[in-house]
């Protein structure tokens, strides 16, 4: 669960010097990525960028993450859904550490 106000830094290296690093802090309302690319010519650039959460309407009227596993259907197990549930939040991990992985490929 993403706590506003706490921020991580995802740094990378080679060769035992930093070639890369963005910070990414939680907010309430998204998340702000905070890291330095560089222009055609070379020059450093600061990029400071907002990303809102996306919520959908649920029949209840209240608000989900939209990329959050969907509620249980009225005749699953429960068993069944805590497994598939499982199931999701191992693979959503699995995704998020590949694109991490990718980040840090980038200098």
């Amino acid at each position: 669960m993403l706590t506003p106000g706490r921020y991580s830094t995802l740094r990378w290296s080679q060769g035992g010097q930093e070639t890369g690093s963005i910070t990414l802090a939680a907010q309430h309302d998204g998340v702000r990525l905070i890291y330095q690319t560089k222009d055609r010519d070379g020059l450093p650039v600061k990029v400071d960028e907002f990303v809102a959460f996306s919520y959908t309407p649920t029949r209840s009227g209240a608000t989900e993450d939209e990329y959050d596993f969907p509620p249980k259907p009225p005749r699953m197990r429960w068993a069944t859904y805590n497994r598939l549930e499982a199931q999701y939040d191992d693979l959503q991990n699995r995704w998020a550490i590949g694109i991490m992985a990718r980040f840090a490929r980038f200098r």
